[in-house]
């Protein structure tokens, strides 16, 4: 799922809440960079204890910052999770590996998973060296399936287990099959960070991506504010963080919902899915359970059980903008009759597809190539003058 701003934040949160006030603060820390990312960030973290009580198949929500290289997503991402350490359980890992999913075994002591933990901060998620067993796994957890997994050196590990021990992985929600296995139940929400997935195969890209909702900023708009992302980086406040921390975590630890009260959410979310589809709308399942997840956070950081409905509507229309979206090829050929022409890859990036499928939705709408000369630097000649360098690239158009 692919999002941009969610404005709804500043709409029916008032500027004293501690949720406004949280999102304000990290926008005049990073500019532009938090208005995207935040208000993820913050349903995403909504919905960790509500996940844990109700114990809701796929109420999680994953998040992936995904855009240019050197615009701070690593930074702000340890920075929002150090944030919130005092609110959820925070486990940060410089990068991916297969104890996330499986745990390790170190001389006479085993380590659990990560994925039993309530949160998971990745600031960089580079998987071109995992191998295919682990990211299945992985892609298993985050849809919170029954995961059961082996490690070779573990066998010796719980041999040597006392009772104490066991009945502590066993709180855990962990159970040993020997001779060297465990099994479980994910509960962990991930948040991460990438610049590009595009060295693994597009199958395992797109399976990745399809987990997580996506932040992905245009590279236009990250230039238009580099000054102010550049001073945001002078303004962090210590003792403001502190205090402003502490607040959130009371909105947080306040929530009140019920059973009745996520089954109202739900009928109230089924009965605006209704009018989508009405207006010839395509929405999938996986989209009625974004809108799920939205209705739920909403309720929970404006601690009402559940919110009054014309707010959570407020939060859904918000959201369907970017979730429901047109179909690809009217995206494409409205940004073609915008732009005038563009490059595949540039279509691509803009619609959040791989290079084949955005040759297709070309193809599709009928758009036409032509090759243009591009300068991409410049060669000194002997006598000291220097010349442009020309490339040619291919450009599509509408005819």
């Amino acid at each position: 799922m692919k999002y941009v701003t969610l404005d709804y934040f500043f709409k029916i949160f008032d500027k004293m809440h501690a949720v406004r006030r949280t999102l304000e603060y990290f926008e005049h820390c990073y500019s532009v960079i938090a208005r995207y990312a935040v208000p993820q960030l913050l349903e995403s973290l909504a919905l960790i204890p509500v996940a844990r009580k109700f114990n809701l198949v796929r109420l999680r929500k994953h998040v992936l910052l995904y855009w240019s290289p050197g615009w701070l997503k690593s930074t702000l991402l340890q920075h929002f999770a150090s944030f919130v350490q005092g609110i959820v359980r925070v486990n940060i890992e410089a990068a991916f590996s297969e104890a996330v999913v499986r745990g390790s075994a170190v001389r006479d002591m085993f380590i659990p998973p990560l994925a039993v933990q309530d949160l998971v901060v990745i600031p960089e998620l580079n998987i071109s060296g995992i191998n295919d067993e682990i990211m299945q796994v992985f892609l298993s957890a985050l849809e919170n399936d029954i995961i059961t997994v082996r490690l070779v050196k573990l066998g010796e590990v719980i041999a040597e287990m006392d009772d104490e021990q066991r009945e502590e992985l066993r709180r855990e929600g962990i159970i040993i099959i020997p001779p060297n296995g465990i099994q479980y139940i994910p509960r962990m929400t991930v948040w991460a960070a990438t610049h590009t997935l595009e060295t693994i195969k597009l199958e395992l890209k797109e399976a990745i991506l399809s987990r997580f909702t996506i932040v992905s900023i245009p590279r236009e708009v990250l230039k238009r504010h580099l000054l102010d992302i550049f001073d945001g980086m002078l303004r962090r406040d210590s003792e403001y963080e502190a205090e402003l921390s502490a607040e959130l975590a009371r909105v947080l630890n306040s929530w009140n919902l019920t059973d009745d009260d996520i089954k109202t959410l739900h009928s109230w979310v089924k009965e605006y899915v209704q009018g989508l589809i009405e207006e010839g709308k395509y929405v999938t399942p996986r989209d009625v359970n974004e809108l799920l997840k939205t209705a739920i956070a909403t309720s929970v950081l404006l601690g009402s059980s559940p919110a009054p409905r014309p707010l959570i509507e407020e939060a859904l229309d918000n959201v369907t903008r970017y979730l429901i979206r047109d179909s690809l090829e009217e995206q494409a050929e409205r940004i073609l009759r915008e732009r005038g022409e563009v490059t595949r890859t540039e279509l691509a990036e803009a619609l959040g597809i791989s290079l084949s499928k955005a040759y297709k939705v070309l193809r599709a709408i009928g758009a036409e190539k032509r090759k243009d000369p591009v300068i991409v630097g410049y060669e000194e000649l002997p006598d000291g003058r220097k010349v442009p360098k020309i490339k040619h690239v291919w450009k599509w158009y509408l005819p």
